[in-house]
């Protein structure tokens, strides 16, 4: 598709303006949005313009029609970026295909990293050489891979996890190439029938391009974005709160022993039987005690000795691994395959050491908490790398339900060139809601003897259909045990079912609470009498020991506390919130088990977050709302 310069904004406007006239009106029980019109109209605008947009689209406002719409009347490709591929998915199975029926005329495609897609050349050398030569797996494993062959040559792109039958971690591993070691089309033996490079093939030829955060990120960290991703003049980004925070996941360094052993496991099975050289294993061992040896997370002054020193050993036998797989490949022309894409995993891998190894101040080197401490160098400046990489190269707009008041600055998106707008949704909470929250809770140390009580009161008072949110996973299960001893409500508790599981149980039982930690603030659609009360135990400020969020502070400077804790706090209170009404017939209470909403100076700025609900701190009032619902 060529692009229409000559599209006026008025033009746009129009088109679009007509287009979700049609969807809307094909759509089943639908009605016209006002909200969503307006959306469409400054989406439209923006595109136009070649100006920057950010909307915060407030819950029901149907956002995601608000921006596909003026997105297929760009006559030019357009990419939507989403947090998660389970999004990706919802965008491309629910809501594209409505417009494209109103259209007639509309391509789309989603795209996902390369590991997503069965990798031809790995599925052959697992079969016609790794499994008869080398070390390698059993015999169930092969006939998996057997079954994806055969499955391949029925499928125009094959994605690992759509596989009609269920495949082992080991199966998969065989399956999977990610960028780090995949040579690309014209050196691949396979680059022809390439499945990732199919998707991208599509990809080029579509309308609308659903990805994710993750491929953007890595999309612009590469030389060439447009071998990862075809983007072009117009980029949507959904979901644009958690844009800082992906990228910095996706361009993150994770260092352990379980990273050297995976890259040894794929070189014991190049070279030939008992050949391979060992080094590394047991370096892979003093790696992982020289990271559980660190006491202190953040490593503002760079990496330990000892680990430093390991770092630099591992450093010196890749260089020296590298030397051993050229000769094997120069020596056996079927290798070079191989060769090219273990040469790449091993170069990659050098990479991130040296990085780790580095003492400059564009990344904050860290070790993680938990049972398999890591070593990771994750980004400092996102809003740096967005200036550079992304913000000149095509015109965005940046939509979610709850968008951070200084998301401009964060992002560093160019101040003189970007609009910022509201649109409020179309539900009435001011009728249909209340927040409650209770005075005189403790603000510190262990809360729950207090907090647990008017957990169980409220809940019972709503005769459960309640969502308890919690800021640690301690306070949950206390919260849990206290309400399951004194009530008979059935308590569902996170991590006792997979979270789909928990999420369909609760919503098919009005009789029953759900409570849950920080995974539930976002993603949970339950409208109806089932979610009549949304509890949050504690305000969800980011916690201060998290190194990469101290070198952030550090960065801001005095400010750090109102520009960084108070508005990621707003952020996630918000979107905690926002569980609560989903449709316009929907009634409840929120209630903030913390008196620091009204007591500190924050507090009004996180109140301004979250929806115009009527307010009090009165629990017979709060009791009385909720008895009221149940009772209804």
């Amino acid at each position: 598709m060529t692009a229409e310069p000559q599209q006026t904004p008025e033009d746009w406007r129009r088109r679009a303006g007509d287009l979700l006239g049609s969807v809307v009106a094909a759509m089943p029980h639908s009605e016209p949005r006002p909200g969503q019109a307006r959306m469409t109209d400054l989406v439209a605008t923006s595109f136009a313009e070649r100006r920057h947009l950010v909307i915060e689209a407030g819950t029901g406002t149907g956002k995601s029609l608000g921006y596909l719409v003026p997105a297929v009347c760009a006559g030019a490709p357009v990419v939507i970026s989403t947090k998660t591929k389970a999004l990706q998915n919802q965008v491309a199975d629910s809501d594209l295909p409505l417009v494209a029926t109103a259209t007639g005329d509309v391509s789309y495609a989603v795209l996902k990293g390369r590991s997503n897609y069965v990798c031809l050349q790995k599925l052959d050398e697992a079969l016609d050489v790794t499994a008869q030569q080398f070390e390698g797996f059993g015999g169930e494993v092969l006939e998996e891979l057997r079954q994806v062959r055969d499955w391949c040559t029925t499928e125009r792109i094959a994605e690992i996890e759509r596989a009609p039958f269920p495949l082992s971690r080991e199966a998969a591993t065989q399956l999977a190439a990610g960028t780090d070691e995949c040579p690309g089309r014209k050196s691949c033996p396979r680059g022809n029938d390439c499945h990732a490079e199919r998707a991208r093939d599509r990809a080029r030829e579509s309308s609308v391009i659903v990805i994710n955060h993750s491929l953007l990120a890595m999309a612009l960290a590469t030389a060439e974005p447009a071998a990862v991703v075809p983007l072009g003049d117009y980029l949507v980004v959904d979901e644009a709160h958690e844009l800082e925070d992906a990228i910095a996941d996706a361009l993150t360094i994770e260092m352990s022993g379980a990273v050297i052993t995976s890259l040894m496991k794929a070189v014991t099975r190049f070279f030939e039987k008992g050949k391979a050289p060992r080094a590394l294993f047991g370096i892979a061992e003093e790696l992982d005690k020289a990271i559980a040896a660190v006491k202190q997370h953040d490593l503002p002054d760079g990496v330990p000795p000892r680990l430093s020193k390991v770092l630099t050993d591992i450093r010196s036998e890749l260089s020296r691994l590298v030397a051993a797989v050229e000769k094997v490949a120069n020596a056996n022309p079927a290798a070079q395959s191989r060769a090219v894409r273990l040469r790449q995993r091993i170069d990659s891998l050098t990479f991130s050491v040296t990085t780790l190894l580095g003492d400059d101040d564009e990344w904050v080197r860290h070790v993680t908490t938990g049972r398999r401490p890591e070593l990771r160098a994750t980004p400092l400046n996102i809003g740096s790398f967005l200036r550079d990489n992304l913000w000149p190269v095509c015109t965005a707009v940046l939509t979610s339900a709850t968008i951070p008041t200084n998301i401009v600055e964060r992002l560093s998106i160019p101040s003189r060139n970007v609009r910022v707008e509201k649109v409020d949704s179309p539900f009435d909470y001011e009728n249909n809601s209340l927040l409650f929250v209770p005075r005189g809770l403790p603000d510190t140390g262990d809360r729950t003897a207090a907090v647990n009580p008017v957990i169980l009161e409220l809940m019972e008072a709503a005769g459960g259909r309640t969502l308890a949110l919690f800021t640690s996973f301690a306070a949950m299960e206390s919260a849990a045990a206290f309400c399951r001893l004194h009530s008979r409500i059935p308590v569902l508790l996170q991590n006792e079912a997979p979270a789909s599981e928990l999420a369909q149980r609760f919503a098919a039982d009005e009789a029953t609470s759900l409570f849950a930690t920080r995974t539930f603030f976002q993603g949970v659609d339950i409208p109806g009498r089932t979610l009549s009360l949304v509890i949050i135990d504690k305000l969800p400020f980011p916690s201060p020991a998290d190194p990469v969020l101290k070198a952030r502070r550090a960065l801001i400077g005095p400010a750090a506390f109102q520009e960084l804790d108070v508005v990621m706090c707003a952020t996630d209170l918000a979107q905690a919130a926002g569980r609560l009404i989903r449709r316009t017939t929907d009634t409840g209470m929120v209630a903030v088990l913390d008196g620091r909403l009204l007591t500190k100076n924050y507090g009004q700025t996180l109140i301004d977050a979250l929806p115009p609900m009527h307010r009090t701190d009165d629990t017979g009032v709060a009791l009385a709302f909720l008895r009221e619902i149940a009772a209804g």
